[in-house]
């Protein structure tokens, strides 16, 4: 997982032009230049499908406040309506609760997760080093496996659609009763291994602290968001809303199933409501945004993670953060540029590996068209 990121990573950074530093600020004149940015994005999503490896596109924009969304492709009709699959994207939504309750002073990073646990898990440290709610959130937990052996059977067996017809035969008591056996060949906190374990437990935690579901949690947060088409997969009768995703032969892929509490990946959303998540990102205020958006851990090879986001700073875009979504058919991407006032969501319902190169080379001209538009440079007295 984590070399498919970085190779998306290096995809996606080709394109982009130096962003002029001086203080800068649209020109109202050049109002064609939005319509222009638009043309050429629709072009770009067209050539896309037009290579025959993706079968639907959806995405949106968000430029100095202005926002465009559109969806493409003839085989599935596509709206406002549509739901999709966002997969590990729910993983910054955990982030940001456990952002809230740390500003709550409800939990603190560095606290021990025994402390949340209910049992003997004296297993859960290596050398007297015990894992953090901040290596949950930074993925640094050091297991050595990266699942318990049960639950990766479940997921493998998910993966392969065996739960569609039939009720997962795993519950959070099994999970808990196997993180009892869980082995630990590494120091928490040193060393990046990309899991959806972690978030899982934050989860169970953040239920812990509230004293509520984690399904409540979220729910609440969403609302604050005005996100009424958002949820957990399994929660609510949406199928019939559902985009349709085909994996990397081709076919029709099974659809996701929570195992856990959904604090890894799960939820379903439409396009208008990951677009409000966009916008509270770049125009809100909140104190969690920041909190949320801190670097936590820089990985040997210099990548950086706050709670659960991908976080970094780079020439063109300065301040960035970012999270991709890899569901067993749907691909998904959200960019948030606070510097450079622009951010990207980019959903495709392909997942095989000539689909997931288009679509990060649509990203990457999507993007670099962002960093280039129009712009008045301001004289600086």
């Amino acid at each position: 997982m984590k070399n498919i990121i970085a190779f998306l990573f290096a995809i996606l950074l080709l394109g982009c032009k130096q962003v002029d530093k001086k203080e800068e600020e649209h020109d109202l004149k050049q109002d064609k230049g939005f319509e222009k940015l638009i043309t050429s994005i629709d072009n770009y999503a067209n050539e896309t499908l037009e290579q025959g490896n993706i079968n639907t596109i959806s995405l949106a924009i968000y430029k100095e406040g202005k926002v465009y969304h559109n969806y493409y492709g003839k085989k599935t009709n596509l709206t406002d309506s549509t739901h999709f699959e966002i997969a590990s994207i729910t993983k910054v939504f955990t982030g940001s609760l456990v952002a809230k309750a740390v500003l709550e002073n409800k939990i603190k990073l560095e606290d021990d997760i025994r402390l949340y646990l209910k049992g003997d898990y004296s297993n859960l440290e290596f050398q007297g080093t015990p894992i953090t709610i901040k290596d949950l959130l930074t993925h640094t937990l050091g297991f050595k496996d990266r699942r318990p052996p049960k639950l990766d059977k479940i997921w493998e067996n998910v993966s392969k659609g065996v739960y569609e017809t039939k009720p997962i035969d795993y519950s959070l008591e099994d999970f808990l009763e196997e993180l009892k056996n869980v082995e630990l060949d590494k120091k928490p906190g040193t060393y990046y291994t990309y899991n959806s374990v972690g978030p899982e437990i934050l989860a169970y935690i953040l239920e812990q602290v509230y004293q509520e579901s984690y399904e409540i949690i979220l729910d609440s947060f969403l609302s604050e968001l005005d996100m009424k088409s958002a949820y957990l997969e399994g929660n609510k009768l949406a199928s019939k809303y559902l985009v349709d995703g085909y994996d990397e032969n081709g076919k029709l892929a099974p659809k996701a199933k929570n195992i856990l509490l959904g604090g890894g990946g799960g939820m379903v959303a439409t396009l208008p409501d990951l677009i409000k998540f966009m916008k509270f990102q770049l125009e809100s205020d909140n104190p969690l945004i920041k909190e949320s958006t801190k670097q936590l851990y820089v990985d040997r090879e210099g990548d950086k993670t706050g709670y659960l986001w991908d976080v970094d700073f780079a020439e063109k875009e300065g301040f960035y953060y970012k999270k991709t979504g890899t569901s067993n058919g749907v691909q998904s991407v959200i960019l948030i540029c606070p510097d450079t006032k622009y951010g990207l969501i980019l959903i495709a319902n392909n997942t095989s590996e000539k689909a997931f190169i288009d679509w990060a080379t649509l990203y990457n001209k999507i993007e670099t068209d962002l960093i280039n538009y129009p712009m008045k440079t301001k004289e600086i007295k």
